[in-house]
Formats: C-alpha cells, structure tokens, sequence
C-alpha cells in the first residue's frame, strides 16, 4: 500500500520484488477497483514474475453530438 501511495503521488511506476503466483494474485485482486493504481505482469511464461504498479490513466468520456 506504501508503494501504491507513493505511485498516486508521484505518478511514476514501480517494480514490485519477484513473487510466486498466489502473492501476485492477491497483488492484482487488492488493486483492481483501484481509480488511481493498475497492475501489471508479464505473461506466465515470462522468466521474472514481478508485477508492475502503474499511474491509472483517466478514462476520456465519449464527446457528445450536438444536433
């Protein structure tokens, strides 16, 4: 939560240390109704399992018709 904190203020990622897959599950469960802060991992067959904490970008609303 420290980490995610300091990505909301800084907007910078972060690396989070290699864990196992049920560590990472938990990480990406805890983040994903999150506004500010998504999560990343690389696919499973990737050699390093880190997840990645990243500045969430703002959803742009659709632009309405005028008419």
């Amino acid at each position: 939560r420290e980490l995610a904190e300091r990505v909301r203020i800084t907007g910078r990622s972060l690396q989070l240390e290699p864990m196992n897959s049920y560590e990472r599950r938990l990480v990406h469960n805890a983040f994903k109704d999150d506004p500010d802060v998504a999560t990343w991992s690389p696919s499973d067959s990737a050699r390093i399992k880190q997840i990645t904490l990243l500045k969430r970008q703002p959803k742009k609303e659709p632009a309405q018709k005028e008419g």
